[in-house]
């Protein structure tokens, strides 16, 4: 257990290559459902909770926390996407956890969740994207070097962070809307989480791995044949944004068994509308004759 926590982890530490990764699992459906969490997203397990708590009565449910979030560890290794990849495949293994499995993927992990279903279709069931960032769209939107430096800056701010100033960034600037969502005893262990899982070196090295991951997806053939639900946020009305929209509309063409469902929230769309996410996933996942 890591004692740099004030709480133990809520799921399973498995040990990949010396390091631990967190794997939460709740349920016991016949399918599995894998959440994949978007860049920064400090604590995973609890960030998707309002999505998965209206699941776990009808499918098996795991969050796989890469390293650098949640529970597991902070590493020095690469952030390309065969070692991510790699990395969440063996987790999932050790965890007990056998494909195929449906992907649920939130906004930069959208690239793994293609990338997956490219290298290996057999493992992927379905794809369910929230909000997902696509190769051209994060070509468009992809951090420029002042941002980066800007992020290593809160980053090693955010080490000292106290209590009252994480609740405070939390609330007022956090894109999610979990954290408002959570019993109080939940908001206590997000913080606490929050404090040391802000911005680590992992996650910046994602948003430095990031055009070589866009160029790997790019060179492989769209999985078309894979069954895919995709939600798209309109960002809060944020106008800035509106162009995002075709790139998620464009990529839905290409499927043969898609369907697009445009949302009218924030980013993080699993934490506004977590109610109508989870009843469109059963319905796609269990059509009616």
């Amino acid at each position: 257990m890591q004692t740099i926590f004030n709480n133990p982890p809520p799921g399973e530490l498995v040990n990949i290559d010396g390091y631990n990764m967190h794997v939460f699992t709740q349920g016991d459906g016949e399918k599995t459902l894998v959440f994949l969490a978007g860049h920064g997203t400090a604590y995973p397990t609890l960030d998707f909770k309002p999505l998965w708590s209206q699941l776990v009565d009808n499918f098996k449910i795991a969050v796989v926390e890469r390293f650098g979030y949640g529970y597991s560890s902070k590493t020095k290794t690469s952030r390309d996407l065969y070692s991510v990849l790699s990395n969440t495949r063996e987790a999932l293994k050790l965890a007990g956890l056998t494909p195929p499995y449906v992907l649920v993927p939130h906004s930069l992990s959208g690239l793994e969740a293609i990338y997956w279903a490219q290298k290996f279709p057999d493992e992927v069931e379905a794809m369910v994207m929230l909000d997902p960032n696509l190769p051209e769209m994060a070509e468009a939107i992809k951090p420029n070097i002042v941002t980066r430096i800007a992020l290593k800056l809160i980053s090693r701010a955010s080490q000292n962070m106290s209590v009252d100033r994480a609740r405070t960034a939390i609330v007022d600037r956090n894109p999610s809307n979990t954290y408002k969502l959570l019993s109080e005893d939940d908001q206590e262990v997000y913080i606490d989480v929050f404090r040391s899982r802000t911005y680590t070196p992992d996650m910046l090295r994602e948003i430095k791995d990031l055009p070589i991951n866009i160029k790997l997806v790019k060179s492989l053939s769209i999985p078309a044949d894979v069954p895919l639900l995709l939600f798209s946020s309109n960002f809060g009305g944020d106008a800035k944004y509106a162009h995002l929209l075709k790139f998620h509309k464009d990529f839905v063409a290409t499927f043969r068994n898609a369907k697009h469902i445009e949302l009218e929230c924030g980013h993080y769309v699993h934490s506004y509308v977590p109610e109508q996410i989870a009843e469109e996933i059963k319905t796609f996942m269990n059509p009616q004759p």
